[in-house]
């Protein structure tokens, strides 16, 4: 039987096996590569898969049989209906639980879905690392957009990829094995909500995203809208675009530009009242 997070008596394996319950129920999935970065760092992937097994076949997760592309980061796991359980019972799950569907994709619309999916969680997991080794925010919160598969003929999504919340001040430098989630709610300081849309390929303009994440930015003050854009030869186009539309307030990024300001610790604005990503 599980016993507390607390406990003292708990080995690191154990504590990263709790650490897997919770990540959970947060962020839907993660692929094998990710969740060693966050729940068992230091372990071999040798050890990652045998404990990953020993929670499957408690069946409290679960992994799907198949691979999206090369670069897919290798099986996706998600947490199961009696996962969830174990984890309200033992550990402090704050809502909302994320059940996602992980049913095999059939279109290419659908597989790069999922390669968004893929990119989206290993932003996350840049920051709580980058968070680990330096003093670079003192609180984050999260929340990503369960997955919907898209068909040929739907509109594009409005709704944002991943939202952030984080407290930047005072910045500390967490534990080795720290993790959002963990942490017990303390005195709530000022935030910075940083809405992030990704750009589809498909789209023949994103320009319906900008809008979309301008509305948002001028309803609430501390809130940053950055859509990210998967081809890198687009930006210059969409830059004279934005000159000639009254778009102000809104980060425009690639993900090599965003990754690079994040684990350099670059998120700031140009008064320091608040940290947003150097783009």
């Amino acid at each position: 039987m599980l016993s507390s997070g607390t406990d003292r008596g708990l080995d690191g394996g154990l504590q990263g096996d709790l650490a897997v319950l919770q990540t959970l129920t947060h962020v839907g999935w993660l692929n094998t590569q990710q969740v060693q970065a966050l729940c068992f760092a230091g372990y071999t992937m040798a050890t990652v898969r045998t404990r990953l097994r020993y929670l499957e076949e408690a069946h409290w997760i679960e992994h799907v049989r198949w691979r999206v592309g090369q670069s897919g980061g290798g099986q996706f796991w998600n947490i199961t209906r009696q996962g969830i359980g174990m984890a309200e019972r033992y550990l402090p799950v704050r809502v909302p639980v994320l059940l996602p569907d992980l049913g095999r994709p059939s279109t290419a619309l659908e597989r790069a879905e999922w390669r968004i999916g893929v990119v989206t969680r290993n932003l996350i997991v840049r920051l709580i690392l980058a968070a680990r080794r330096m003093a670079l925010l003192a609180n984050l919160d999260l929340m990503l957009s369960p997955a919907a598969w898209p068909s040929e003929l739907a509109t594009p999504s409005h709704q944002p990829d991943v939202e952030l919340v984080i407290q930047w001040h005072p910045p500390t430098v967490k534990s080795g094995t720290w993790l959002p989630w963990s942490d017990m709610p303390g005195e709530a300081g000022p935030a910075t909500r940083y809405v992030i849309y990704v750009a589809r390929c498909s789209e023949v303009s994103p320009l319906t995203l900008l809008m979309k994440a301008c509305a948002a930015r001028k309803e609430q003050s501390a809130h940053v809208p950055v859509v990210v854009l998967q081809e890198a030869d687009r930006y210059g186009r969409i830059q004279e675009q934005l000159r000639t539309l009254d778009l102000g307030g809104i980060s425009l990024s690639t993900w090599p530009t965003l990754e690079a300001g994040l684990l350099e610790g670059g998120w700031h604005t140009s008064d320091g009242s608040a940290k947003q990503a150097t783009l």
